[in-house]
């Protein structure tokens, strides 16, 4: 199954509520940004791989997302098998 939250929060009380086996999270959030969020989501799924969502020009960003621990990143605009492919790197990982 899959769940989506409109902010960090809304997604660390579904990470709470029912372990996921993956995350897919924006950096670009209202409240809590994804990298900070991104660090709970470790804390609270510790087995998730977390692939970030950054837009093509703050790659920079991604790549701290990677050196904190994210699976993987996705740059907008991406393709639908874009993330299929990374989905299924991350459920193999």
């Amino acid at each position: 199954s899959c769940a989506t939250a409109s902010s960090a929060e809304e997604g660390f009380e579904q990470a709470e509520e029912n372990t996921p086996d993956a995350i897919i999270l924006d950096v670009r959030l209202p409240g809590i940004d994804g990298l900070a969020a991104m660090e709970r989501l470790q804390t609270l799924a510790p087995q998730a791989p977390i692939t970030v969502i950054t837009a093509h020009g703050d790659l920079s960003t991604a790549v701290e997302a990677v050196r904190r621990g994210a699976f993987d990143y996705l740059a907008k605009p991406f393709a639908l098998d874009q993330v299929e492919g990374v989905l299924e790197r991350a459920l193999q990982w």
